[in-house]
């Protein structure tokens, strides 16, 4: 069976701060071979907002801005990059996080796409700031 590629670029690690709770949330783009769709998708370690009435702070502590670095995802049957989740409200998958001196090492797993596909992917981020955590 023909395997159907997608890249993965653009990516931007920030934790957000409510109060004396902090959420890791990491953006990434999909698009497709010939670069002519795009989608921007939103890894969130918590489901959940901020409480009503917190003031929310965001702290970037990693980027990949460069298109010329995308990483490879290929899935066994095609899928649009704008419809890559099997549901669009939240998709579970599994997002690991090594950091290192220079480097912040990025990996989705588990990712269930629209195609039925369990899919994995990952990228190394520059890290911008010591306080970088894991998920």
């Amino acid at each position: 069976m023909a395997k159907f590629r997608l890249r993965v670029a653009g990516w931007r690690g920030f934790e957000v701060s409510c109060g004396g709770d902090v959420k890791t949330r990491v953006v990434f783009a999909v698009f497709d071979e010939d670069k002519t769709r795009l989608a921007w998708y939103l890894f969130a370690s918590s489901p959940t907002n901020c409480a009503k009435g917190a003031s929310p702070t965001d702290k970037q502590f990693g980027h990949l801005y460069e298109f010329a670095a995308h990483n490879p995802l290929d899935s066994d049957h095609q899928v649009a990059p704008e419809k890559l989740l099997a549901d669009p409200k939240g998709t579970p998958a599994v997002l690991d996080i090594e950091v290192e001196k220079r480097h912040i090492n990025c990996d989705v797993s588990g990712l269930k796409t629209s195609g039925k596909d369990v899919v994995s992917f990952g990228a190394t981020m520059l890290k911008d700031s010591a306080s970088a955590r894991r998920c």
